[in-house]
């Protein structure tokens, strides 16, 4: 299981909620609250680099000298996926925990019937490939 403290979650958030790689000064500038000294970024993304939850995609210039631009690994969807499924308990009742897991996510007056659609669209595929 990949853990991540508050700092590195907030640095693939904001990878994952632009939707494209960054370069560091990109995400020093998104950064909520400007509560991160940009010394404190580098190595925050060195950890990051590390827990192979981001990659270096490319080197664009800037300036004189090149910045990396930094990409997640995995979107958003598989990295909670990931965190639920090594979890220990889960795993060990997947078949018992896995529909109150599903409810729970479902279970919110912002799903709306076209996202309840393609649940069900998804369910039936899975139910296909398994037969």
């Amino acid at each position: 299981m990949v853990t991540l403290t508050d700092r590195e979650y907030k640095v693939v958030s904001i990878i994952w909620s632009e939707g494209r790689g960054l370069t560091s000064e990109e995400i020093y500038t998104l950064f909520p609250n400007s509560a991160l000294k940009q010394s404190a970024l580098h190595p925050t993304i060195n950890g990051l680099l590390k827990k192979d939850m981001i990659y270096v995609e490319s080197m664009v210039q800037s300036g004189r000298t090149y910045a990396r631009i930094f990409n997640t690994t995995m979107t958003m969807e598989e990295y909670h996926s990931r965190q639920i499924k090594d979890e220990h308990s889960y795993m060990r009742e997947k078949e018992k925990k896995l529909p109150g897991l599903f409810a729970a996510l479902i279970d919110d007056d912002d799903i709306h019937q076209d996202t309840l659609a393609k649940l069900e669209k998804l369910i039936e595929e899975r139910k296909k490939e398994l037969e």
